[in-house]
């Protein structure tokens, strides 16, 4: 897995690529919460190139967007290819974070 920040005056954007297994789940989690601690009024999650994430990927989503509303941060997946979108789907996430389809429209939302 790998994680490219880009960051502007009110929006964090994290591109991810490769896997959200298990091993990477910590990292992953651990990048998107050093983030939060810039304080973004939104941090995207740009899942483009994500190829899978599994159950301890899920779980640093819950626990980042869980801390995202604490900080009153707006978090934001899009650009989900139809594997990841399954997997969300199936395991509820979807109903639990805000997901888009593209980048442009994640950027249109209104913070």
């Amino acid at each position: 897995m790998e994680i490219n920040l880009t960051r502007d005056t009110k929006t964090m954007i994290a591109r991810i690529s490769g896997r959200v297994d298990t091993i990477a789940a910590s990292a992953f989690q651990r990048t998107l919460e050093e983030a939060l601690d810039c304080r973004p009024d939104r941090i995207i999650v740009n899942m483009e190139d994500m190829a899978y994430i599994s159950s301890a990927g899920l779980r640093s989503v819950l626990i980042v967007c869980r801390k995202a509303q604490a900080c009153r941060t707006t978090l934001v997946c899009c650009c989900m290819n139809q594997i990841v979108r399954k997997i969300f789907d199936v395991s509820g996430f979807s109903r639990l974070v805000k997901i888009v389809d593209t980048l442009d429209e994640a950027e249109s939302i209104v913070i």
